[in-house]
Parts: structure tokens; sequence; C-alpha cells
């Protein structure tokens, strides 16, 4: 007898979460059963193909990103740091000339 995952156990078996599972299940794209009315449960071999199918369509996880993407990254993630940081140098530079 092939034992029946939850829907916690299956969304942790593709790396997602239990509510993006349910919809997909809604959407018709993964088959569920449902036990006792309410409760879904997933067999594992529907899972694991599931996972192959999808997965596989996946742009790998590593990305190379260039000098100037890194850079933009940077400057977008700490401008407002290096404008404060502009600005008390102004600030002082103004304050130790008088």
């Amino acid at each position: 007898m092939n034992k029946l995952l939850s829907l916690k156990a299956a969304a942790e078996c593709l790396a997602i979460s239990p509510k993006k599972l349910e919809r997909l299940v809604k959407k018709g794209k993964l088959p569920a059963y449902k036990i006792g009315g309410s409760y879904l449960r997933f067999k594992k071999e529907d899972i694991e193909s599931f996972k192959e199918t999808v997965y596989k369509k996946r742009e790998p996880l590593h990305v190379k990103y260039i000098f100037l993407d890194t850079l933009k990254d940077f400057f977008y993630f700490n401008s407002f740091y290096i404008i404060a940081v502009v600005i008390a140098i102004i600030m002082i530079i103004i304050i130790l000339r008088f």
C-alpha cells in the first residue's frame, strides 16, 4: 500500500508553501486526493514526477552577474547610506572652514 503525503509534507518536498501547492491543485497542474472530504493527500510518485518536469524547465539558480550589474545593485541598496555620508562630509568641511 502506497503511503500518501500530507499537504505540508508534499509542499516541503517541492520546496514551496502549502498555499502555493493548493493553488497548483486548483489549477489542475498536480493531482491530489481528498480524504474525509477536505484533507488533501498526494502520491509520492506524482510529486516526484511533477518535480522532475517542472524543475527541469527552470533556469539554473546560479546566474552570472557582470561587474556593472553588481555595482548597480550595490548603489540601489546602499544609496541612502552613501548620500548620508556625502552630506556628513560636506557639513564637516563647511563647519571646519568657519
